[in-house]
């Protein structure tokens, strides 16, 4: 068994780059039980594997003897290699201020070794996870320039696997900020990145595992997009690689490819689907980081729960889920804040359940908290969704004018980046105030294309309220007195930094306080407030 062990410990790193944990784990299972005397560098790469299959209970422990044995075996890893290991576990207990410290004092550590591939590995791994840590605490700046160093350290490497992971983490971090078109080319550049590695001989080096999530998150901003041919492929493809490699990854897959199914009206077969994600959910024990970059599987089972009265259950399932959870809608919760920010999805999520459930006036105070938080943070992304979230709870209240001011913003702000599914699969509501926003001349091109998207037979069902449409022209609520002083300098021509900087406040707060003006006076642009306020003897 020594040459057995010889050979695995020659193979590990190359094993891990190329995203074949799996692979690794069957190797080491058929090795001694006393491996980690002889073999610690094998041990840390063992741990890491079973980090990357969600077997984190077993992690320590193989620390431990790594640890133990040291002082017996010559050539002792770096102390940051198991730092390092111990900072993803800090994560997983949901100790992200720990394990940005654990992470900085491996990065310390591994300062003082030879920059061998071994320590650049673990360094570009390090890096890596020190954004990841940044961005589930929000500080989303930080998480972008640690993922931009920790791609040119994992392509130096030759860790493929992390090289794309920084990649896909920039990627998701431009769709939370609404940059979808950013996020394609992030998502392309990694893929073709994928296929241009080669050895010394001019074969492919990489595998085809390390491009799996990539192949994921392309396919979810192309759904996003409405491109659903392109993204079945890359969602498809990247269910048939986490399957492959017996990966719980493939959870993400197949609630993706749910949303597919349900957006092409196949409605037994996502059903299906979100049951395979769920069980797989149920068994493992990783912690998800905040992903507000994906369709969340509440939200899903809400949609699903309108198709027919045997999917009904869906709805009381996920109700029954949060009670469970002992979440409600008056938490004291600070979402900007490095606390508060990682449990926002599960609010999110929880705002859906109320409007699905006819409580959307308990859901309203909770969706205005998580909106400041997403405009203070710059996560435009969140912002769009927030605000659809506030208009289907305005709609649901029958808060029609109300609810046609938050949408005008919403497609103001999503028209840019070409979002369509956010709209799309909020069904009938939405296509009503669609339509109304066309007969309003809010984004008119924008919200017919966004119409042609759905199935016939829900806007043939939408009806055209005309005594509503013209009764929207009133003005719900005044504006307040420096709102109306924002117009003012609107109106002479001031932009948001000469406003900001007259009125001795942040570029955001101006933002703010125009989206305000926008919504009372229910339009969705600078020349149409400052004409709707000079009608109304505002201005």
């Amino acid at each position: 068994m020594e040459s057995a062990t010889r050979l695995v410990d020659g193979i590990a790193i190359d094993l891990l780059v190329r995203a074949e944990s799996n692979k690794l784990l069957k190797f080491v299972e058929q090795l001694p039980s006393d491996l980690c005397q002889g073999y610690p560098m094998l041990c840390i790469w063992y741990a890491w594997a079973l980090i990357f299959m969600g077997k984190l209970e077993m992690v320590e422990p193989v620390l431990k003897l790594v640890e133990a044995n040291q002082k017996n075996v010559p050539g002792v890893p770096n102390p940051g290699y198991v730092t390092t290991v111990r900072a993803y576990l800090a994560t997983q207990q949901g100790d992200y201020l720990k394990s940005i410290k654990l992470t900085e004092q491996a990065l310390e550590e591994m300062s003082k070794a030879a920059p061998d591939r071994f320590t650049l590995v673990v360094q570009g791994a390090a890096v890596i996870w020190l954004g990841v840590n940044h961005r589930v605490l929000g500080n989303l700046d930080k998480a972008r320039q640690l993922f931009m160093e920790a791609a040119g350290i994992n392509q130096k490497a030759g860790n493929y696997y992390a090289a794309l992971a920084s990649f896909e983490q920039l990627a998701e971090l431009a769709v939370i900020r609404g940059q979808l078109h950013q996020a394609v080319d992030l998502y392309r550049s990694g893929l073709k990145l994928s296929q241009s590695w080669k050895d010394t001989g001019g074969k492919p080096q990489g595998s085809i595992f390390a491009a799996t999530g990539l192949q994921l998150g392309f396919g979810t901003v192309l759904y996003q997009l409405n491109d659903l041919d392109g993204a079945a492929a890359h969602i498809q493809h990247s269910a048939d690689l986490f399957e492959l490699g017996e990966h719980w990854g493939s959870m993400h897959s197949y609630r993706m490819l749910a949303y597919l199914r349900q957006a092409q009206g196949e409605f037994e077969t996502s059903a299906d689907l979100l049951s395979r994600a769920s069980a797989i959910e149920d068994t493992i024990r990783v912690r998800r980081s905040n992903t507000s970059d994906r369709p969340s599987l509440t939200h899903l089972e809400i949609l699903l729960s309108r198709a027919g009265p045997d999917m009904a259950h869906l709805l009381t399932d996920a109700s029954r889920r949060f009670e469970i959870l002992g979440v409600n809608a008056n938490d004291e919760v600070v979402f900007s804040s490095p606390a508060g920010y990682p449990r926002e999805l599960i609010y999110s999520d929880l705002c859906y359940l109320l409007i699905a459930l006819d409580r959307a006036a308990e859901a309203l105070p909770l969706l205005t908290r998580l909106l400041e938080a997403a405009i203070t943070m710059e996560r435009h992304g969140d912002e769009i969704r927030y605000l659809v979230q506030i208009t289907l709870a305005h709609h649901a209240l029958g808060n029609t004018q109300t609810a046609l001011a938050s949408l005008g913003q919403a497609l103001t702000l999503a028209e840019p980046e070409g979002y369509v599914r956010l709209f799309v699969d909020e069904g009938q509501p939405m296509a009503e105030l669609l339509r109304l926003a066309i007969s309003q001349n809010f984004s008119p091109d924008y919200a017919s294309k966004l119409l042609a998207a759905y199935p016939k037979y829900i806007t043939s069902a939408v009806p055209i309220d005309k005594k509503l449409s013209s009764d929207i022209q009133i003005l719900v609520e005044p504006l307040s007195e420096r709102e109306i002083e924002v117009l003012r300098l609107m109106a002479e021509g001031y932009k948001y930094k000469e406003i900001a900087d007259r009125l001795v406040v942040s570029i955001n707060t101006v933002r703010h306080h125009t989206r305000n003006v926008y919504s009372k006076l229910v339009v969705n642009n600078r020349t149409q407030a400052i004409g709707k306020a000079k009608e109304l003897n505002i201005l």
